[in-house]
């Protein structure tokens, strides 16, 4: 350790001197001393995602009234749709007559087992009839056979006597509606109508009827060929 030596008057310039290298020392010191490594400053208060949070409730609002107006244009769709849809099926049931289901007030003797025991048993019981079909997902069931050893003529209502007659004994004394075509064999399709039909009722039969017997001929006639 040095020693300061001297007069009085000379120590302190001494002292001084040396205060103000030290001095000068430590701020040379801080002024070339890097900074220590601080954390990026966050983006200004009024500025997110690069979008200023003043438009943002603008925005926001904008994609709102947007999803609005397409959920007001499907309803709208749906609204239309729906009313397409009623239309169709009132100008359908009034051209084709309603559906008529099987409710609780129809007789058991003309739900589809019974009635189908039956038709087989006065077919059986009179013979001459083939290729039997039944369609019973609306009452009433509908029938459709074909004729054996019928040719040369056209198919009447003449050849179901028999199949009327055990039907009577079996007591299904009923009305039958009845459609015959000759071609491309000769085939007939029938049901059984409950006394006092309604207009609805004999509509829809004939439509199924129809239908029926259509499909029935296509199939027959690929069986023909």
């Amino acid at each position: 350790m040095s020693v300061i030596r001297g007069t009085l008057p000379d120590v302190f310039a001494r002292l001084l001197v040396l205060t103000a290298a030290f001095g000068l020392a430590f701020v040379a010191g801080r002024a070339t001393v890097p900074a220590p490594n601080t954390p990026e400053a966050a983006p200004p208060h009024h500025e997110v995602a690069g979008i200023p949070v003043a438009e943002l409730p603008v925005d926001c609002e904008a994609r709102r009234e947007r999803v609005e107006a397409e959920r007001d244009q499907l309803v709208e769709a749906i609204r239309q749709a729906e009313l397409e849809l009623r239309m169709q099926r009132a100008a359908r049931e009034a051209r084709e007559g309603p559906v008529q289901p099987w409710t609780d007030d129809i007789a058991p003797r003309l739900r589809p087992e019974a009635f189908r025991s039956a038709v087989v048993d006065a077919l059986e019981e009179v013979g001459g009839y083939g290729d039997l079909e039944f369609d019973c997902d609306e009452f009433p069931c509908l029938v459709a056979v074909t004729f054996e050893g019928v040719t040369g003529t056209n198919v009447s209502t003449e050849h179901l006597e028999p199949l009327w007659e055990a039907l009577r004994e079996a007591g299904y004394d009923l009305p039958p509606s009845v459609s015959l075509s000759p071609f491309p064999v000769q085939h007939a399709l029938f049901a059984l109508l409950p006394e006092g039909a309604s207009d609805d009722l004999k509509l829809r039969v004939s439509t199924r009827s129809d239908r029926m017997m259509r499909r029935r001929s296509e199939l027959l006639e690929e069986r023909a060929r």
